[in-house]
């Protein structure tokens, strides 16, 4: 139960080496600060471990990423987190999560594996 309150500031310190990366990409500036918002309200969202419609969610980003994986990742942004994005929306065409949450979940989920 305490991994989900990042006592460490684990996250933060993820967040700074995607950033990091995401800047050497030359990802658009506004969509990196749309990330980093995004990224803040992952951090509060996946504390409520109740919410069992993110949980499923998150899942399924998890299964859709272990298959993009195993393809060549050049850039962090366009080749993973874009293609993760499209490939859940086909899966998930109705799923209330916002873009950017969905692409910052992808981001966590791929520092995490």
């Amino acid at each position: 139960m305490l991994n989900y309150f990042d006592i460490d500031d684990e996250l933060e310190q993820t967040w700074e080496e995607i950033s990091k990366r995401l800047n050497a990409d030359k990802v658009d500036f506004k969509k990196i600060m749309k990330l980093k918002a995004a990224w803040k309200e992952l951090e509060i969202v996946q504390m409520d471990v109740t919410n069992e419609y993110f949980q499923s969610q998150q899942l399924v980003i998890r299964e859709v990423l272990k298959v993009k994986e195993e393809l060549p990742t050049i850039q962090l942004y366009q080749d993973l987190v874009e293609s993760v994005y499209a490939e859940y929306k086909q899966r998930e065409p109705k799923s209330m999560l916002d873009e950017y949450l969905i692409k910052a979940i992808t981001l966590l989920e791929y520092c995490r594996s």
